[in-house]
């Protein structure tokens, strides 16, 4: 965990009990692993299926809901993620990645010239490779709705992830617990046959060679206001000691709604010189609309729970945070055995 991560106190117990009932298996096995790929992908799955199996838990084998549940499991749930990961095993680089992550290697050749190498390919609509594949996994009457207005049945942006298990648990299984909790409004639309969404995870093997400087790993916020060479830039004016960016200085008596105009401002003008959309109200109401149904699927909870008398949930990332946590600008760099944390 990254300083300033948290883990709230009701799902301690479950992350402890998956990685104690994980090792067992590995111990127990017959016929172990031995590839590095086969065993990053099992460990995406296995930690799905967890999550997953958390929020299952409130229902019977009639599919009828419990009355004492823990809604915590519920809302995590329901809740989502993105996740690239990098392994390094002597020259060997195995980067996984799920989601709309991004990375990329930088190298520089005999010449001093830079160049990057991508390592984390998008899983979103605007890859060929992986719109093909979930289409493959529906019938052809779907296929006008599995993906619309760019996102996995009108309303999620990548195409996996861990958790969101709305778009992976059997229809009658999420019916019954969402009809239970007075949440079917939370129901996707043109959900008939799921799984639409998947954890596993698309792994890409680099062999390290000595002109490879630093690796980048961060999340697709970080490329909505800078390219792959800008954000390489950056780092190798950081590297060799030069101020690359100006820290941002509010004036003295600046209101918060002053300022709150003033990063927007400065938001569309960084998206508009990398290239990229934005995901902002003012352009793109339909996908932003789309992000707040999203972020309110652990509050709905919450709010369920209050309404039976459980008392509100703890305040936690995948509530009303979430949408703020789902563009923050996490990056690590990796560079001759260091990282720093950009933020």
């Amino acid at each position: 965990m990254h300083p300033g991560d948290y883990m709230i106190a009701g799902q301690r117990p479950n992350h402890f009990k998956w990685l104690r009932q994980y090792v067992l298996d590995r111990v127990k096995e017959p016929h172990p692993l031995h590839q590095v790929p086969d065993r990053l992908r099992e460990a995406f799955l296995r930690m799905d299926h967890d999550i997953s199996a958390c929020g299952l838990e409130t229902l019977n084998s009639d599919n009828e809901v419990v009355e004492h549940v823990n809604l915590e499991n519920l809302a995590a749930s329901l809740s989502g993620a993105v996740v690239s990961l990098a392994y390094v095993n002597d020259c060997d680089l195995y980067v996984a990645g799920t989601g709309d992550t991004s990375g990329f290697i930088a190298s520089v050749d005999e010449e001093g010239q830079w160049s990057t190498k991508t390592l984390v390919n998008h899983h979103t609509h605007a890859n060929p490779a992986e719109m093909k594949r979930i289409l493959s996994q529906h019938p052809e009457s779907e296929a006008g709705t599995v993906v619309v207005g760019e996102r996995l049945l009108g309303q999620l942006f990548p195409l996996r992830a861990f958790g969101d298990c709305q778009y992976k648990w059997p229809v009658e299984k999420l019916k019954a617990i969402l009809r239970h909790h007075q949440l079917m409004h939370l129901f996707p639309y043109h959900c008939y046959t799921p799984p639409y969404l998947t954890a596993e995870p698309e792994i890409i093997h680099h062999r390290l060679q000595a002109h490879n400087k630093f690796m980048l790993l961060s999340s697709d916020g970080l490329f909505d206001f800078l390219t792959e060479d800008s954000a390489s830039k950056l780092v190798i004016e950081h590297m060799g000691g030069r101020r690359a960016l100006q820290p941002f200085t509010p004036n003295s008596g600046v209101t918060l709604g002053e300022l709150n105009v003033r990063l927007k401002k400065r938001m569309i003008a960084q998206a508009k010189k990398a290239g990229r959309r934005k995901c902002l109200d003012s352009r793109h109401p339909a996908r932003a609309r789309s992000d707040r149904h999203r972020s309110g699927y652990g509050e709905a909870v919450a709010g369920a729970q209050r309404q039976r008398g459980g008392g509100a949930l703890p305040a936690r990332r995948h509530d009303r945070a979430g949408h703020f946590f789902r563009f923050r600008l996490p990056a690590d760099v990796f560079t001759d055995g260091t990282d720093s944390r950009l933020g």
